[in-house]
This record gives structure tokens, C-alpha cells and sequence, in this order.
């Protein structure tokens, strides 16, 4: 690490070959857990099934263990599964929580749920039962580590938090900060408490702690993410969404053991009737006798501050900012790169253990073409709807300029827009009402086309709908679609001239042609005319699931020969442009057609046998694709051959897959950049200075099947990487995760390390729309970014 100076302040230079991954490495055997285990009543189970047999319901479990969850920090695991196998312990703690109370929260959940009593003798038998969980695994042929208890991933990371809790001296804060665990359900979490302050702000870091496991690697990970929360510090509360989470700090009477005082979840959520505490809290509590512990919903809404500063031995509420509140703040979000650094180095030496280093990999990529070889239509009709004139010409304007090279046949049509977008309301029922009296007005509105049709459409900004009010892009894009014509949305001009700029128009421009098919020059240079590159991405919505309102199923997207297409069940490969088109008038029919046992498996393998090309690279994103398709998941996931619907693929086609994960479920590692620091003229190796920013995009490189994809800082952060939140809160700081790339399956012509560079590369100026790098490599961002077309109102 080398400096210069910049008047005060020392800039590090990054100089070093190497990142450490904010990873600890799991041993064998390292973790015993001397606890114990409460098993469900086999008389409870058989009276909730008495309700259910009446009710025709599956047993409601959820809704106790999320009350559970909220009211017990003490808990390190609550068997989600425990109406598939009743012999299985149904709660796990370091220390027997009182029975007494277990019972009474039970019971009142009974009574809630069922609107019966629940008889005494129900609860009898439960017994707290001393259980040693031992922290082991095995590593098969392939590398790929299987745990003998599946609850570890529970149950360690909360045990550690615990384990972890206490003052932390952060060199780069000036300080020492104290830790107290969150009861989490899938998570480890620790927040520091009492709050830091910073001119009027309040705020706390928040780490999470998770086990991971990497294919390929014969040990897990315990990972390590810190973030902020950003305390509401107003008098009232102004929800912007009918529920959110609020942190609640309470000296309940059960909880036991030796830090009691922790952090649970609670959920505020809105009915007809007003605010209330969900998941049942504060009508469990009131049945129990301990409403006096928690004020209601309402009460604290009107008067959060006075919660938010209580003392310790009161009850203590804080709600961090979010967008489901219309509370503001000055602060931005994120922590800095020196506390996080330090936060992970400091777990790393208090659990005995060292950070993952990860070395750089060094490759010669030097593309620069000026030009993309990627068709675009002959012929196009560019539409503008509009109601105001300025914002009219600052569209044109945009939009001519980035067609300013382009040789088509191009048509700009103004069109002042009598669409009536206030007319949708947020309720299920004017959803069908939408759909059967608003959409044949909105497409009387529309002209005839006569060739390709692309439309760019006014729009008033998102802050003007509130949640009695529908958005209506999803209106208007299916209307549009079912007109045979892509849509793209601008916001109206602000009364902010800042919130004007060129450049949101231009980026407006630019997805519309993202939508045509169009790309960054540089894929070009990236990609082979005798290769095929295909993205796979599964749609899937979920939600109302009890109303038959999902999608679930698989689009493909191909790039080959200069060409970008698309596919789903039930389609040939159309061209991106038009595929978006069907996407969006046809998504719940080929839903419909995916709902077939393994037809979406047999439709994704049918088509890679089918390519004209006899190379093909898959890309996959692990979160989006493993329920579709296992293979993908770790403990599945294969180096000898690539199969998901009986059969090989490595017979017919040179076939490459390559896997990533992102940050979703902190799958994916924080990272730092540690080089060295110039004292003198002597080089020590030291790990004082940490400035990942100080980097371009880089990859590294943990075995010949794992590599992180580190994209550069985006042009719209101009955080310094060397600030603490302490030093600047009005500094934005990003996420600084790495994007695991794992290549399973490699064809014989290329090396799993030349995949990898390939996956690195495609994410870095090859999408047209963005200038900055992309979270994934081009085939499957473009695959991904037509999930919008899919997700119209009509699938919703």
C-alpha cells in the first residue's frame, strides 16, 4: 500500500495481488453446544388437527413460531418441520425456558387461532430435555460437504452471536462499541447498543452471521456481513406500507440465562381497524396477562422517540429507515469499508481464526471496439407519449442522441397521451375490474402500427402513488404489449430542476433500446461466432399462491452469431425485441404450460440439444434456478457432468456451465483489499489500511473451481473509501460483496479459469443500458431484466 498525500488526508494505493474475503473457515468438531430440546406435544398435534379437519387446513404451525420468534430471544432454533416428523425436537435453547410461560403463549395462540379453549391436559408431558449438538460434517468424492444435522445452519450462527456479544475496539472508529445479539429466524445478528450518534443522527451497525457452504471446498465458512440501521429519530412514525419491522428491546419475565437483554423482530401491520402489533404479539400478550410490557402499536407510533431513548430497563422500540416509511433522513446508508473490515477482523480473533485470502487473477483482456456487430431493426416507429411539452423535447432530445449512428429507417411519432393512469386501485378486486373495463380503453387509444413499435411513455413519479393506488406500469405495459409494442416509462419533471437531468432521460432512452436487443459494444470482442451463450432464469412469483396468482417457470436467453434471442415453454427462439412482446401477452399461459411434471426441465434441455451450436455456455443464478432445477444447489452440484432431466448433455454438446451467487441470504462474502503501507522506504505487510474502492473490478481465485468477481465502484458513488459512517454520514456507502462464480463443467476447449474470466468480463461494459458494471454476466442480465414483460397486472 503506497500513499500520497491529498492536503490532511493519506490516500492509499491499493498495490497488493491478493483480497481477503470476510469468511472463517469451520473446523471439525469446533462447536459443541451443550443445550436443550423441547419436543411438540403428540396431544396438541391431534387437538390442532381436530380444528383442522374442521376448517379443511393444513396445521397453521407457522404463525405460532413466528410469534415464537418475537417473543422468546433466547431461542436457537424452532423446527419449522414438526408436523412431518413429531420425533424430531421442536425447540432448542442454551437454557430451559419456564414451561409455565411456554404454556400460556401456546395456549393463547390456540385461542386466537381457533376461537376455542384449549384444555389443560393438551399441554401435558412437556419437558425440557438436556441435548449435546455437535458441530460435524462430512466431505464427499466431489468435495462437497454434507452436515449430520441439518438445523446447524440455525442454530450455530445464533449460538456464536451470543457467543460474540460484548465491546469491540475499532481502531478506525476511535472507539469501543457494544454488541447485543437479534433473535433472527434463519440468521445470527448482533446490533450495537446503545445507538452511536452523529450530529442529529442515530444509528447502529448490524453484523450477520451465516454458514455457507462452497461447492468443491471441504469446510464451510461462517460469513460475515455488516451493515447500518438508520434510526427513525421523529416524534410520529408515517408508514409508506401496511407492515414493517420494528426492533424490540424488552425485560420479559421467561427470558433466562445470561444475556437476556437481546433484540427481537416484531411486526407492525395495518387492518381496516387501524395499526396493531402482527403476528399476533400484543393479543398473545394481553391473553397472558403481560400487555403492560408492550404499548400498543398505535400509542407508539404517535410517540417513538420516547421508546426509541427509554432506559434500559424499559421497553425499547426503534424502527430503522426503509423504504416502507415516509420518514426521511439526511444520512445515507451503508457501512464503511474501515469498520467493516475491522468488525470482521475482530470476529476472526475472538473466535481464534483467520479471513479467507484469495489470490488475484491475472489475465490480458483488452477489448475496445467502438461498435456493436448486434443487429437492430431495419425499420422502427419510436412513440412518445407525453402531457407536457418540456418534457417532451428533453425525450426527444435523449432519445435522438443515442440513436445518432444508428442506420435504420426511424420514425419519431409525438402522441399527446389522453390515458387515464389514476383509475387503479390497489385491492384485489379492482384488479379484474382493471382488466375487463380499463384495458379495452387504454388499446382504443392506440393507433395501428405498421412496423416494430417502441414507446416511451409520461409518467407521474412513484412518490404520487400511495398504497391505495395501484402503479400502473403494469397496466399500461401489458396494454402496450397486447398492442404489439414495447414500452418504456420516464417520470414527470420534477419541481426539483436537480431530479431533471439529461442523464435520466438518456438512461430512460437506453433501456428502451436494452429492450430492442440492443448491447454494450464490447460483447463483441468477448464472444465467439461458434459458441453459443445462453442465460437461464426462472420467473417466479409466488404470492397469493391460495388465489392461483403465480408464475413459475424458466426463459432462456441466447446470444449467438450477432444475434440476442429469447425462449420460453411453449416458444420457438424469437428475436429479444419480440419475445418481450409474447412475454408480456402470454406469461400466465406458459405458466400454464410449465405446470406439467418436469416440463420446464425437458423444455431447458430439449432447447441446448437443439442449438445449432455444439458449444454452449450456461450461466445460472443459484438462488433463482435450484428449485427448478437441483443440480444447482451445493450439496448436488457436480464436476463430472451436467444433467437435470435423466440424461447427460456432455454426449451430445461441449457444454460449460458456470453458477453464481449473490448476496441474497448473504450468500455471497464481503471483501477487503490489503496491500502495503510505506513507512519510510521500508515496505511492511500490514493489515492497517483498507480501500477497496483503491481497486478496478478484479477477480480472485480460491480454487480451480471457485473465483469472486469484484465489479468496480459505480460512477453514481463517490464515497472515499477510507471514510468511517462516523467521519461522513452523508456518504452512501455500497455493499461491497463478491460475486461467486463456480464453473462445475468445463468443455474441452477452455479451462475453468478462462470461464471464469469470461463470466468476469461479460459483466463489465457489455450491457447497453448501463455504463457501470452488472451483477451478472451479459446472457443472464438480459435474461433477467425480461422478467418485467412476464410480471404483467394480468399475472399479478
Amino acid at each position: 500500500m503506497t500513499k500520497k498525500k491529498t492536503g490532511t488526508k493519506t490516500t492509499p494505493k491499493y498495490t497488493g495481488d491478493h483480497a481477503y474475503l470476510h469468511m472463517i473457515p469451520l473446523e471439525q468438531d469446533a462447536y459443541n453446544i451443550e443445550g436443550f430440546a423441547l419436543f411438540f406435544p403428540v396431544r396438541l398435534r391431534d387437538r390442532i388437527k381436530v380444528e383442522n379437519d374442521k376448517r379443511m387446513q393444513k396445521m397453521p404451525l407457522v404463525s405460532l413460531h413466528e410469534s415464537m420468534f418475537s417473543l422468546l430471544s433466547d431461542l436457537l432454533f424452532i423446527n419449522n418441520r414438526i408436523d412431518w416428523n413429531i420425533n424430531e425436537p421442536w425447540l432448542f435453547a442454551e437454557h430451559p425456558i419456564d414451561l409455565g410461560h411456554i404454556r400460556k403463549l401456546i395456549s393463547a395462540w390456540f385461542g386466537l387461532t381457533f376461537k376455542a379453549e384449549l384444555e389443560s391436559e393438551h399441554l401435558e408431558g412437556m419437558e425440557w430435555t438436556p441435548e449435546l449438538r455437535q458441530f460435524k460434517y462430512t466431505v464427499d468424492e466431489k468435495n462437497r460437504v454434507k452436515f449430520d444435522d441439518r438445523f446447524v445452519f440455525h442454530y450455530l450462527p445464533k449460538f456464536l452471536a451470543n457467543r460474540l456479544r460484548g465491546k469491540y475496539a475499532i481502531e478506525s472508529l476511535e472507539q469501543t462499541i457494544d454488541f447485543i445479539p437479534v433473535q433472527n429466524e434463519r440468521f445470527g445478528q448482533l446490533v450495537s447498543w446503545p445507538p452511536l450518534e452523529k450530529n442529529d443522527f442515530k444509528f447502529s451497525y448490524r453484523i450477520n452471521l451465516s454458514v455457507q457452504t462452497i461447492p468443491f471446498v471441504p469446510k464451510p465458512y461462517l460469513y460475515i456481513h455488516v451493515e447500518t440501521l438508520r434510526w427513525v429519530t421523529n416524534e410520529k412514525i408515517y408508514p409508506n406500507s401496511k407492515r414493517f419491522h420494528v426492533y424490540l428491546k424488552e425485560q420479559f419475565p421467561w427470558a433466562i440465562g445470561d444475556s437476556p437483554s437481546g433484540f427481537t423482530l416484531i411486526e407492525a401491520s395495518r387492518n381496516d381497524e387501524g395499526w396493531y402489533w402482527g403476528n399476533r404479539i400484543g393479543a398473545i400478550l394481553k391473553k397472558t396477562g403481560f400487555n403492560s410490557l408492550l404499548p400498543l402499536c398505535a400509542e407508539w407510533m404517535d410517540d417513538s422517540l420516547r421508546y426509541l431513548e427509554a432506559a434500559e430497563t424499559s421497553c425499547i422500540l426503534a424502527v430503522p429507515h426503509s423504504t416502507h416509511l415516509k420518514n426521511k433522513t439526511l444520512m445515507e446508508a451503508g457501512a464503511g469499508m474501515p469498520e467493516r473490515y475491522g468488525f470482521a477482523q475482530s470476529i476472526a480473533d475472538n473466535l481464534e481464526n483467520v479471513l479467507q485470502k484469495v489470490q488475484k487473477v491475472r489475465s490480458t483482456v483488452n477489448v475496445r471496439k467502438k461498435e456493436s456487430d448486434f443487429l437492430f431493426p431495419e425499420e422502427i416507429d419510436f412513440e412518445i407519449y407525453y402531457e407536457n411539452e418540456a418534457w417532451l423535447d428533453l425525450t426527444k432530445e435523449s432519445l435522438l442522441g443515442e440513436l445518432e449512428h444508428c442506420q435504420s429507417n426511424i420514425n419519431i411519432i409525438p402522441i399527446r397521451s389522453n390515458l387515464d393512469i389514476n383509475i387503479i386501485k390497489a385491492k384485489e378486486v379492482n384488479k379484474a375490474i382493471a382488466l375487463k373495463e380499463h384495458l379495452p380503453k387504454l388499446m382504443n387509444e392506440f393507433l395501428p402500427i405498421k412496423r416494430f413499435t417502441a414507446c416511451l411513455f409520461e409518467l407521474p413519479s412513484k412518490d404520487q402513488f400511495n398504497d391505495q393506488l395501484l402503479d400502473p406500469k403494469q397496466l399500461l405495459r401489458y396494454a402496450f404489449a397486447r398492442s404489439n409494442r414495447l414500452v418504456q416509462f420516464i417520470n414527470q419533471l420534477s419541481d426539483d430542476p436537480s431530479k431533471n437531468s439529461a442523464h435520466r432521460f438518456s438512461r430512460a432512452a437506453q433501456d428502451l433500446l436494452r429492450q430492442l436487443g440492443m448491447v454494450g459494444a464490447r460483447i463483441s470482442g468477448l464472444v465467439t461466432q461458434d459458441t453459443a451463450y445462453i442465460g437461464i432464469y426462472n420467473i417466479d412469483k409466488r404470492k397469493n399462491m391460495m388465489r392461483n396468482q403465480t408464475l413459475d417457470y424458466p426463459i432462456m436467453c441466447l446470444i449467438e452469431r450477432g444475434e440476442i434471442y429469447l425462449t420460453a415453454p411453449g416458444l420457438e427462439w424469437l428475436p429479444y425485441r419480440e419475445a418481450l412482446i409474447v412475454l408480456g401477452q402470454k406469461s400466465l399461459e406458459i405458466h400454464r404450460l410449465s405446470l406439467q411434471p418436469d416440463k420446464s426441465k425437458s423444455f431447458i434441455a430439449q432447447t441446448i440439444q437443439n442449438l445449432k451450436s455444439n458449444k454452449v455456455v450456461i450461466f445460472a443464478h443459484a438462488q433463482n434456478i435450484r428449485g427448478t432445477i437441483p443440480w444447482f444447489n451445493n450439496g448436488q452440484i457436480s464436476t463430472s457432468d451436467f444433467h437435470f432431466s435423466g440424461e447427460s448433455f456432455l454426449s451430445t454438446k461441449e457444454i460449460s456451465v458456470i453458477r453464481f451467487r449473490d448476496e441474497s441470504g448473504y450468500e455471497a462474502p464481503e471483501w477487503s483489499l490489503i496491500g502495503y503501507k510505506t513507512i519510510g522506504r521500508v515496505k511492511q505487510h500490514e493489515h492497517v489500511e483498507v480501500w477497496p474502492q483503491a481497486t478496478n473490478t478484479n477477480l480472485y481465485k480460491l480454487n480451480d473451481f471457485i473465483y469472486f468477481s469484484v465489479a468496480k465502484k459505480p460512477s453514481s458513488v463517490q464515497a472515499a473509501a477510507g471514510l468511517t459512517k462516523l467521519d461522513n454520514p452523508y456518504q452512501y456507502n455500497r455493499k461491497e460483496t463478491a460475486l461467486e462464480i463456480v464453473v462445475p463443467v468445463c468443455g474441452s476447449s477452455q479451462t475453468q479459469e478462462q470461464l471464469a474470466i469470461l463470466a468476469h468480463q461479460l459483466r463489465k461494459g457489455t450491457s447497453y443500458q448501463y455504463n457501470d458494471d452488472t451483477l451478472f454476466p451479459l446472457p443472464l442480465h438480459m435474461a433477467i431484466k425480461a422478467k418485467e414483460y412476464a410480471l404483467t397486472l394480468e399475472s399479478m
